[in-house]
């Protein structure tokens, strides 16, 4: 018996008496039909899918006939989507222990590191008592996070950020973590570091070390799919298609009648008794109250191409700098093919020169990497997961005004899969339909 039967199974025993319902999920992204799998073991279900297949932002990129992932997109084998995977789900994915680093060029200085796949800094003495001396702000956007750090920390990762085109006081606090920058790790002094964080819950937030140093010694295992996202959603649909209504292609509009939301699909209206909106929310809190979300979106242009050699593979590299292109660098596999994709700022001219500086990059930290240049490829990706401060209080003001609603409150301003689909088990535990 897998991880996910035995779960599913206690459910099952703990909810005989439990009354069908007809469930609706708008968005059929991994983590709405990772709740399309649980929730139909108890009920009837549909998810309701705007473009032609599943996988939303796991959907490949396409290219001729070949294909690649859509930025650095991997499962973290303790995640939930993994633990309600079927044994047949699971047998399509290869496990691997996951490889990082960082690389960090500031004032024309280079700083490498194997240890974090966060920002980096060096230290000396003095560095150390304003390390010492970080005081906490009352975070009300992403400026004040990043002021918490000393100057020398704080400057460098502003220039960071206007690289990017952001404006810090605009957006929430929370938005270092689609960065990765929020912790910051060293490349000396780390024992100290260590003692701070143990003294200072301030400190143990901002701060990172190394993972060889903490306690608890855990290696973080991850997975990926052996022949793509793209076919992992298509055998999803083939195995629960009978369980659950998939409909694609879904022109949906949201219909508020009092305290109770409908889903207009094309012309058709259609009442569900409960419904969980797991993809952007833009239109569904415009319908209710009028208010718009900005939706800032950031532009990423995306080089790919296949390898033809790597002593390396399933490893990935954040890129800090204030002048640099490059902002993340993934080595991986697909079908059995090595394959590189180097996320970047938009602004490119010469997407074959950036690739090679990737790899002379990459050389330093001992990879020993070769493309295959005319399979060289690239796609600007817009994506829409930044949080403005303006967004959160609009979707926290209507999460409370439409709990006694038929929709669950959705986590949207939290920030990782994982984060998101907890919390959605956990709400829907308590609303006892699991």
């Amino acid at each position: 018996m897998t991880i996910s039967q035995f779960q599913v199974g206690v459910l099952l025993q703990k909810n005989k008496i439990m009354k069908r319902k007809k469930i609706c999920i708008i968005g059929g992204g991994v983590t709405g039909c990772t709740l399309a799998k649980i929730l139909s073991r108890f009920h009837e279900v549909t998810i309701f899918e705007r473009k032609p297949n599943l996988g939303g932002i796991l959907e490949e990129y396409k290219k001729k006939n070949n294909f690649y992932l859509r930025g650095c997109q991997y499962i973290d084998f303790e995640s939930p989507i993994v633990k309600f995977m079927s044994k047949k789900e699971l047998n399509e994915f290869y496990v691997f222990n996951q490889k990082y680093f960082s690389y960090n060029k500031f004032n024309n200085k280079e700083l490498f590191s194997k240890n974090y796949a966060v920002p980096v800094f060096l230290l000396d003495k003095e560095k150390l008592k304003k390390i010492r001396s970080s005081k906490k702000s009352k975070r009300n956007n992403l400026n004040e996070k990043i002021e918490e750090y000393p100057d020398f920390i704080s400057l460098n990762l502003k220039k960071f950020y206007l690289k990017l085109g952001l404006n810090l006081e605009e957006l929430t606090f929370e938005n270092c973590f689609n960065f990765q920058t929020g912790k910051i790790g060293f490349i000396n002094h780390i024992d100290k570091i260590k003692e701070f964080k143990n003294k200072s819950k301030l400190l143990d937030d901002l701060y990172a070390i190394p993972r060889k140093k903490l306690d608890d010694k855990f290696i973080t295992k991850s997975i990926l799919p052996k022949k793509g996202f793209n076919t992992f959603f298509e055998n999803f649909e083939k195995q629960y298609s009978k369980k659950i209504k998939i409909i694609k292609k879904s022109n949906i509009r949201p219909k508020w009648d009092l305290n109770n939301l409908k889903i207009i699909n094309n012309s058709e209206i259609i009442n569900f008794d409960k419904i969980v909106w797991t993809g952007n929310p833009t239109y569904l809190i415009k319908e209710f109250n009028g208010n718009k979300l900005n939706s800032i979106p950031t532009k990423i242009l995306q080089i790919s191409a296949d390898v033809v050699s790597s002593n390396k593979n399933n490893y990935f590299g954040q890129f800090y700098s204030d002048e640099l292109e490059i902002l993340r660098v993934f080595i991986y596999k697909l079908n059995k093919i090595k394959k590189i994709n180097i996320e970047c700022i938009p602004k490119i001219k010469d997407e074959k020169k950036v690739a090679l500086n990737a790899c002379k990059i990459l050389s330093k930290y001992g990879v020993d990497i070769k493309i295959n240049f005319e399979t060289l490829s690239c796609f600007l990706d817009v994506r829409f997961n930044l949080i403005s401060t303006n967004d959160k209080r609009i979707i926290e003001n209507f999460n409370k005004k439409t709990i006694k609603t038929n929709l669950l409150n959705s986590p949207w301003i939290l920030y990782g899969r994982d984060q998101k689909l907890n919390y959605y088990i956990e709400k829907l535990k308590r609303e006892k339909l699991l």
